[in-house]
């Protein structure tokens, strides 16, 4: 443990390597816990109003908010579970980082400095400065429960091995309060499938399994819909050329549906200059990859190859034809969203739906995919295409689940980030005139988000007013 202690006017602390800062008037304790705690301690710990994580207050705006297991949260869900049945229980992990811009600020509720990276009941607060928030949320399947249960202030990306026992506790904690975690869902980044590779190994399961197991239950491994499918996108723009079983799909192709569209004033206005040389910002929205991986696009390539002769024309049929598959996939593992265009296949999953044959069919499909370069023989085959075929598998499996416990469909849209992005979008737009967010900021604005969502009744049913009422009244009660 360090402190950093104030006389009655101002005080210098050696902090980071004995660089000197002026503290405020006040006495600030900043714990430095080297060894984890247990698994068995932490899960006790968020089971029980414990000093780790909050000071009860007489005023909500004064409630402590600190990095780890939020037991406000955590004792919310176990007094809504009671109510549910038991497919409303079955939820997802959600998980995913945002990035924070390095900060010191001091938080007189909760006597601490912010700005440190915190691992809560894992690991403690060090002396390294916090660049990233790690946020763990729990989405019901079959209920509207989007709860945002466990964050954490990392310097740099949080490794694989802390990520597995993050995973492990907060898995656990919520399986003690009665929901069921039946899938995690994060985007496939080298360190997500690193710890779930671990996770798999711990298990004794190989790296292509599409599970690992707890308590020897399986958690099935949902890699997010979006972001495969916007990396998909950037290794075909990047390496110029797709191949899809004996296909060959080429970007310069695309390249010439927007310029038709735009010379010919064809009018589609979903396919534009931003389509096929996106910006960083661009990149990251999914719409733009499905706008141009499109049917649309594959449309006006199959009348633009009319215009060729064979060898030209034949080339275009084939890029048409890689974009329609790619469409199809896409649809078939995102689901249905509220504006959609009504299409057959995005739709829920039910038993006679057409996604079991499509899983099948792109289970094999994605095992014939290379990206490579126009002029040049070197194929490479990236880690989205394992990532989505895991993602196939479990979908797969977890349609297979729910439908021997008596679920007769399955919302897709259950099963990505789109909520915690949502979370994110919240945080930010908190201080919308502050471009960059620090440990503060963020801690301030999830803190009102979480209460604003717990104290805003959303019906007007009297019954289900005096309840959720009710519900508020014990959960202000709680720091009375």
């Amino acid at each position: 443990m360090f402190s950093i202690a104030g006389p009655s006017s101002t005080s210098t602390s050696e902090i980071n390597n004995g660089e000197q800062i002026t503290e405020p008037e006040t006495t600030v304790s900043v714990t430095h816990q080297s060894t984890p705690a247990s698994e068995e301690e932490i899960i006790a710990s968020a089971n029980e109003n414990s000093s780790i994580q909050f000071n009860y207050s007489n005023q909500p705006e004064k409630m402590l908010m600190e990095p780890g297991i939020n037991q406000v949260i955590i004792d919310h869900l176990k007094k809504k579970v009671e109510q549910l049945t038991e497919k409303e229980k079955y939820c997802a992990l959600l998980f995913d980082e945002m990035t924070l811009e390095c900060n010191v600020d001091y938080d007189p509720v909760a006597g601490l400095i912010d700005g440190f990276q915190d691992l809560g009941e894992y690991g403690g607060r060090s002396r390294d400065f916090a660049d990233h928030a790690l946020v763990f949320m729990l989405q019901s399947i079959y209920e509207n429960i989007e709860e945002p249960i466990a964050y954490y202030f990392t310097s740099g990306i949080i490794s694989s091995e802390h990520l597995v026992n993050l995973i492990n506790v907060i898995i656990k904690t919520v399986h003690a309060i009665g929901f069921q975690v039946i899938t995690t869902v994060c985007d496939h980044s080298v360190r997500n499938v690193g710890a779930l590779n671990l996770l798999k190994k711990r298990s004794g399961l190989p790296p292509d399994q599409n599970y690992f197991l707890l308590n020897q239950e399986k958690i099935y491994i949902v890699f997010d819909v979006p972001h495969l499918f916007k990396s998909i996108r950037n290794n075909f723009l990047k390496a110029g050329v797709m191949m899809l079983s004996n296909k060959r799909a080429q970007w310069s192709h695309l390249v010439k549906v927007e310029e038709r569209n735009r010379i010919k004033r064809l009018g589609y206005t979903k396919i534009t200059k931003m389509h096929i040389a996106p910006n960083n910002k661009a990149k990251l929205r999914v719409e733009i990859a499905a706008q141009i991986l499109s049917n649309t696009a594959a449309n006006i390539l199959k009348m633009m190859s009319e215009d060729f002769e064979k060898e030209v024309g034949n080339a275009l049929l084939q890029t048409a034809e890689v974009i329609e598959e790619l469409d199809q996939l896409f649809d078939c593992t995102n689901g249905p969203g509220e504006n959609d265009v009504n299409k057959d296949i995005r739709t829920n999953v039910h038993r006679n739906s057409t996604h079991h044959q499509l899983w099948s069919k792109y289970k094999e499909l994605l095992n014939t995919v290379v990206f490579s370069e126009l002029d040049h023989e070197v194929k490479l085959k990236f880690r989205c295409i394992n990532s989505y075929i895991i993602t196939l598998k479990s979908l797969e499996c977890i349609w297979e689940y729910v439908a021997s416990k008596g679920c007769d469909h399955l919302n897709l849209r259950r099963l990505n980030q789109d909520a915690l992005e949502n979370l994110f979008r919240m945080i930010r737009q908190h201080n919308p005139t502050e471009k960059n967010q620090t440990c503060h900021k963020f801690k301030k604005a999830l803190k009102s988000i979480i209460m604003t969502r717990l104290g805003i009744p959303f019906s007007e049913e009297p019954d289900e007013m005096d309840e959720l009422l009710s519900d508020f009244e014990d959960y202000i009660s709680a720091f009375l």
